[in-house]
């Protein structure tokens, strides 16, 4: 039976799965088979339209080898109907799982159907009964560390009266000037303890969840791109210098259907080197662009996604902005950003240590890539891509800058490759682009290459 950790919060809305993302992910560097349990979901597994967001995120890992179905407890109803019945059909099911895995990553329940104090008590009597130690996810969102702490204390406390055991405590999403001092405080407790960064792509979400809101419809660009994150609503429903100096990275722009001059403009500035490149265009009232603007549009083989909705731009904007994202497997921008900060800021060694998962002698593929990624982070090396304008390159640099692995330097004419890097949707910012046509070191290179091949005559 694999060893396993329970990851729970007292609330909703923490940021858990990102950590559980993270959790999962460092234990598949140690172990070949990691397995994910979901003691309580909402619905049955048989309605897969209603899939469970966070078990399909963990499911999808290359490290997890059991399905949906298999990975599952009980629902919601059987849990209020029945808890008791509820607890033994869930230790069964989790057995189930543990018997074919080496570690196992126990996800708590959501607070989405369940919302009262009793929820965590009932999650620290599923962790007991399973003997999971429980790492807790608080939310830093709008609290001062000496409240993270307390919360902290609060659950340990219900924890023991369940007979159930604090293995960690991870303060996620803690605004940047709170870090330092949530640390401090929470470095006094008996457990592991560690602060995450509000992250703002991570609750982003999705064009396609815009669109939804909206009852929009994908009029041009990529049905590709509907998965990039917004980052924040525009309405541009002022002159063009204005709306200029409003967009921001990732924003969605509501512009009326009947100002064609402010879309061109917007979608200029998305392919301009000089201003930000936002995630999608939304036309609303329900007018339909001029047949010139259309024909202009369509030779110029932009690829933005733009979407039509018959909603007016004070209800569209109101829809826009209530949406909230969430972290899944269709948003590879996200999962590469969670991976990266929950890295970045856990000591994962640390962490499986404490948790006693020892290494396999089998080295899987995976395995093997995370050894990569460990070697080329602690080496940090400044990589230099030459074919900076084909799509395959970009695609790659978007994904090793999001890891962290590298500095890269993409070599090519900077309007293309910033063109194309916005026509995929890679967000390639914190690489260098460098014309090698124009560039000052050409003829330092030109002199050091004659150098090194005159003896070839």
């Amino acid at each position: 039976m694999g060893r396993s950790v329970y990851v729970a919060s007292l609330e909703g809305n923490t940021g858990k799965s990102a950590v559980a993302l993270g959790v999962l992910n460092a234990l598949s560097r140690r172990v070949e088979r990691v397995g994910v349990f979901r003691p309580v979901i909402r619905t049955e597994p048989s309605h897969p339209e209603h899939h469970d967001a966070v078990l399909d995120l963990l499911v999808a890992h290359d490290a997890v080898h059991l399905d949906y179905d298999s990975c599952v407890g009980v629902t919601y109803d059987q849990a209020h109907a029945d808890p008791a019945a509820a607890l033994d059909l869930v230790v069964e099911r989790y057995h189930r799982v543990a018997d074919a895995s080496d570690a196992v990553v126990v996800v708590g329940s959501d607070y989405t159907d369940v919302g009262t104090p009793t929820e965590f008590s009932y999650n620290a009597r599923i962790a007991a009964n399973l003997g999971a130690p429980v790492l807790l996810v608080l939310s830093g969102r709008g609290r001062t560390p000496t409240e993270l702490s307390a919360m902290a204390d609060l659950a340990a406390t219900e924890l023991t009266a369940s007979h159930g055991s604090l293995f960690a405590v991870i303060a996620n999403r803690v605004q940047p000037d709170h870090l330092e001092d949530a640390r401090a405080t929470l470095a006094g407790k008996d457990v592991l303890t560690a602060v995450l960064p509000e992250e703002p792509i991570l609750s982003a979400p999705s064009v396609e969840d815009l669109m939804a809101a909206c009852d929009g419809r994908l009029v041009r660009g990529e049905d590709a791109l509907l998965t990039r994150e917004a980052t924040g609503v525009i309405v541009a429903a002022m002159t063009m210098p204005h709306v200029l100096d409003r967009l921001f990275d990732g924003a969605m722009v509501i512009v009326p259907g009947d100002r064609p001059e402010v879309v061109l403009g917007v979608l200029m500035a998305h392919h301009s080197t000089s201003f930000p490149q936002v995630s999608g265009i939304v036309l609303n009232g329900g007018f339909d662009l001029p047949d010139q603007v259309s024909r202009l549009l369509e030779g110029t083989g932009a690829r933005l996604p733009m979407i039509a909705t018959e909603h007016g731009t004070h209800e569209t904007a109101a829809r826009l902005s209530s949406v909230r994202g969430r972290l899944d497997p269709g948003s590879p921008r996200k999962v590469g950003v969670a991976l990266n900060l929950f890295e970045e800021h856990i000591d994962t060694d640390t962490l499986l240590d404490r948790l006693e998962v020892a290494p396999t002698s089998a080295v899987t593929p995976l395995m093997f890539e995370h050894q990569l990624l460990d070697a080329a982070r602690s080496s940090r090396r400044h990589i230099v891509l030459p074919e900076g304008e084909e799509e395959r390159i970009l695609q790659a640099a978007d994904l090793l800058l999001r890891r962290g692995v590298a500095d890269l330097t993409l070599l090519g004419d900077p309007v293309t490759i910033t063109n194309r890097a916005a026509g995929i949707g890679a967000d390639i910012a914190a690489a260098t682009l460098l014309d090698p046509r124009e560039s000052d070191l050409k003829e330092r290179f030109a002199e050091e290459y004659h150098r090194r091949r005159q003896h070839k005559g």
